[in-house]
């Protein structure tokens, strides 16, 4: 990624305060344009990224959903502290969570779990809000994937993990792992989940390049468990099946891990 780096990134309360992406859509103060600079550097939104690099030690799970609900800038008016300090109490929350939520499915597998001190370890695909709807993601996609890539990479070799089990929630999160293995050269067709959730070819086993091209060793095992959205509706036929079979495979990994530590 050949992009000028516009300011530095500066870590405060777990989080990554600014993107150093200028060209990122979602990261301008004139999200109407494709290619935006820096005004006031002050008003960008961060990125929700829940844990600096240096803590993340202890991950084993990465989950990666779609991106931050455009709730969340309502809600909370943007304030991404405040918005993860709920977060974090719905998923340890013993009360039903909306079923639409990312929460639901990651409580259904995980049960409850510290986002920011934890084994499991969650992200975006896109990692800002967005600035009017949800459905904004069809349009900035092909702006912000490629930047949001690069965070994706980073999060990835922050951990000192050889193997790292990958949940992905939705067809933009799974475009984006398979592109980071090289699975599939473009960002810009998305997946079709039915194509790549068969019960025979989960979970898909691939290496992850996290140091120099040319270090041999410089290689981690990643296991993909792709699920559709939970608010995805019109699930195929043999989902649910294949969904508890994933989850109980997941769930061994999770005790394995919790073994070993």
């Amino acid at each position: 990624m050949n992009d000028k780096v516009s300011e530095k990134i500066n870590y405060s309360s777990q989080s990554i305060e600014s993107c150093p992406f200028k060209l990122c859509l979602r990261n301008s103060d004139n999200p109407t344009v494709s290619e935006c600079y820096f005004i006031e550097p002050t008003n960008k939104l961060r990125p929700i990224i829940f844990r600096r690099p240096d803590n993340l030690n202890k991950i084993k799970f990465v989950v990666v959903s779609q991106e931050p609900g455009v709730s969340a800038r309502i809600d909370y008016k943007s304030n991404i502290e405040e918005m993860k300090r709920c977060w974090c109490e719905e998923l340890n929350s013993e009360d039903g969570s909306n079923k639409s939520s990312p929460i639901s499915l990651m409580k259904e597998i995980f049960h409850n779990f510290d986002i920011y001190r934890d084994h499991v370890y969650w992200t975006h695909a896109l990692k800002c809000i967005p600035w009017k709807t949800d459905k904004q993601i069809e349009r900035d996609w092909i702006f912000c994937a490629p930047y949001c890539s690069e965070r994706l990479k980073e999060e990835l070799k922050a951990s000192s993990e050889e193997e790292l089990v990958i949940i992905t929630f939705g067809a933009y999160a799974l475009t984006l792992i398979l592109n980071i293995v090289k699975e599939r050269e473009s960002l810009c067709e998305i997946v079709k989940l039915k194509d790549w959730i068969d019960i025979n070819r989960v979970p898909y086993i691939k290496e992850f390049a996290y140091g120099s091209p040319s270090d041999a060793e410089s290689k981690r095992s990643l296991r993909i468990y792709p699920f559709y959205h939970p608010a995805a509706y019109g699930l195929p036929d043999g989902y649910d099946t294949i969904k508890k079979k994933m989850i109980n495979e997941i769930n061994a990994e999770i005790s394995s891990s919790h073994k070993t530590l």
